[in-house]
C-alpha cells in the first residue's frame, strides 16, 4: 500500500483541501479522482492534483474532465455513472457514495492511469 495526497485548488492559487489515502495499488487512484469530482459542487474552475509517495504530481485534471470521465464509462452498473446522474437531476448523492464505499465498476478497476 503506499499513500496519495489528493489536492483541491484553483489554477494559481494555494490547495483548499489536501488529505492523504492510502491505496493498495495505481489502479485505484482515478477511481478517486472521480469520487472527489462528484463530490465537489464546481462552477468549472476546480483541479484535483495527485502526488505520489515521493510527492511528485502524478494526476492533475479538472473537475469537468473528471465528470466526463465517468460519463463516458461504458458500464451500466457502474455505480459512479448512476450516482453523476442523481446528481445532473437534483437527487443529491446516497449514503453509500458519502460513506466511503468507493468500488466503482470492474472495468475501471482493469484500468491503468494512462488509458484514457
Amino acid at each position: 500500500m503506499s499513500c496519495f495526497t489528493f489536492e483541491i485548488f484553483r489554477a494559481g492559487e494555494a490547495p483548499r483541501v489536501s488529505y492523504v489515502r492510502r491505496l493498495s495499488d495505481d489502479q485505484e487512484i482515478w477511481p478517486e479522482v472521480e469520487t472527489i469530482a462528484l463530490l465537489i459542487n464546481d462552477n468549472g474552475r476546480l483541479f484535483i492534483r495527485v502526488k505520489n509517495p515521493a510527492r511528485e504530481t502524478i494526476i492533475r485534471t479538472g473537475v469537468a474532465t473528471a465528470l466526463n470521465s465517468i460519463k463516458e464509462c461504458s458500464c451500466i452498473a457502474c455505480p459512479l455513472k448512476h450516482e453523476l446522474e442523481r446528481k445532473v437531476m437534483g437527487v443529491g448523492h446516497t449514503v453509500a457514495l458519502l460513506a466511503g464505499d468507493r468500488r466503482p465498476c470492474d472495468r475501471r478497476n482493469r484500468l491503468s492511469i494512462g488509458e484514457r
